[in-house]
């Protein structure tokens, strides 16, 4: 049994009631928690599973939807039983590893899956909230070549993107204030926390919307964690990257000086000055020309 803190351990009982096994099915090899023990990983509609519908996230339908898709990656939402017998709905991420050089490289070391569901797990045991690894599963060719491997996360249950409250609320400038004042705060808490998020987009920050107290702050989430980071600290150009791309991922119109100054405000407690705020501009338009011209040298992207 995981230690868990309360902060974080409340939203996702019953789950953390189960035990870890060993994954094995259809030559995937992985581990689960133990409702998912006989989880047909192979057999979703992988290639076939319709987009979601416009009217929602079809929350309750038998029917697998497909909610991202790429040459190696695919998800999946759908509905699962939870411990006690309740439809929960679950994510299913599917990787192939086409690439040869990426399959001689894989030999020896975990994929991608297998990191995601370990620095979950290492979130939460530290009080950062983000969507429970349910399990994770990897098929490797003769010589330990991976050649796919598979996560399943819980759904965020009464929670949406924080880019699509933005998107409500930037007509407020109050409401605006508030929220970004909100988010700067949940920001500094994960980088207390020694955790730097590998692309900290608006859309993978989650809030919940479950009504609260007058005093409480809102639950943050954060999702999509291949790449990230978690050791004793996060050093100043990762921050400075972070900002980069939480401000890169809202509309440029909706965050101006004056909301990128409050969430700088909220992020240092109100210790930055004007100066050193100006400095991290600085940093954070070095940071948006290098991604300019990284993005030159990626013929594939001009297409």
């Amino acid at each position: 049994m995981r230690r868990i803190p309360e902060t974080v351990s409340a939203t996702l009982s019953p789950w953390l009631d189960t035990s870890e096994q060993d994954y094995g099915r259809d030559g995937l090899r992985g581990r689960c928690l133990g409702p998912l023990v006989d989880f047909d990983l192979v057999g979703l509609p992988w290639d076939t599973a319709p987009d979601p519908p416009k009217s929602g996230n079809a929350s309750g339908s038998a029917t697998p939807v497909c909610v991202k898709r790429s040459r190696t990656r695919c998800v999946l939402a759908l509905d699962v039983k939870d411990p006690i017998g309740r439809p929960v709905r679950v994510y299913a991420k599917r990787c192939r590893v086409r690439n040869g050089l990426r399959r001689l490289v894989s030999i020896g070391r975990a994929g991608k899956c297998r990191r995601e569901w370990d620095l979950g797990w290492r979130l939460l045991e530290r009080g950062i909230p983000t969507a429970l690894p349910l399990l994770w599963a990897e098929k490797r060719a003769a010589g330990g070549m991976m050649t796919e491997n598979y996560l399943v996360t819980l759904g965020l249950e009464n929670a949406l993107p924080f880019r699509a409250l933005w998107n409500e609320v930037r007509g407020s400038d109050s409401e605006r204030r508030f929220w970004i004042e909100q988010l700067g705060r949940f920001v500094r808490r994960t980088h207390d926390a020694g955790f730097a998020h590998d692309d900290l987009s608006t859309s993978h920050i989650f809030l919940g919307q479950e009504k609260r107290e007058k005093d409480d702050p809102p639950r943050f989430c954060s999702i999509d964690l291949d790449g990230g980071r978690l050791g004793d600290k996060v050093g100043p150009f990762r921050r400075t990257h972070n900002f980069f791309q939480v401000f890169r991922s809202l509309p440029r119109r909706s965050v101006g000086p004056e909301e990128r100054r409050v969430f700088f405000d909220a992020y240092s407690e109100g210790a930055w000055d004007e100066r050193r705020v100006r400095a991290i501009e600085r940093q954070i338009d070095r940071i948006r020309r290098w991604k300019r011209i990284a993005w030159v040298f990626k013929p594939r992207k001009w297409f």
